[in-house]
């Protein structure tokens, strides 16, 4: 993905009352979730895009596009899982997993997990991890994507952003 520059809108991190971490949401963005430590984060697109700042674990990204369910895209929950599917599906050498639900987020969610080939990546294999969070307002779809062999690399971190996932305004 091309990236616009480091932090282009507003990064907002904010303590709630008490002893909850501190929070990061984009300017704009229906999202927040716990701020985690050693991330660059941007706006991409419709995307917001954690990148580690250590070179370590580069190539490892992780991605929350948030999907505004109105007249436009009004799909059910069931429909949206069908369409997240058949689009992973579409990639190139594309392993997709059935979905499994998340059973430690704030809102509903369910999990793809699946391997492909990047055209762009000359025959390299990638993981992912693909979850879909269902709010009153939105679906959000965060991803984490590297190298085969690497989806470890950030896997907590992972996991903290879709537990501490939830919907803003």
């Amino acid at each position: 993905m091309k990236f616009l520059g480091p932090v282009l809108f507003a990064l907002s991190v904010s303590a709630c009352q008490g002893t909850s971490p501190p929070r990061s949401q984009l300017e704009g963005e229906p999202v927040s979730f716990v701020s985690l430590d050693g991330y660059t984060i941007s706006k991409d697109r419709d995307a917001t895009i954690l990148t580690p700042k250590d070179d370590a674990r580069k190539g490892s990204t992780i991605v929350i596009r948030s999907v505004r369910l109105d007249g436009r895209n009004d799909r059910s929950p069931e429909e949206i899982l069908v369409a997240t599917r058949a689009s992973l599906e579409a990639m190139p050498e594309a392993r997709v997993s059935s979905a499994a639900r998340v059973e430690d987020s704030n809102l509903e969610a369910m999990q793809f997990d699946l391997s492909f080939e990047p055209r762009s990546k000359d025959g390299e294999t990638y993981e992912r991890q693909h979850v879909v969070l269902f709010g009153d307002a939105y679906a959000f779809h965060v991803l984490h994507t590297a190298p085969k062999g690497h989806l470890g690399d950030l896997a907590k971190d992972f996991h903290r952003v879709v537990e501490t996932l939830e919907e803003e305004g």
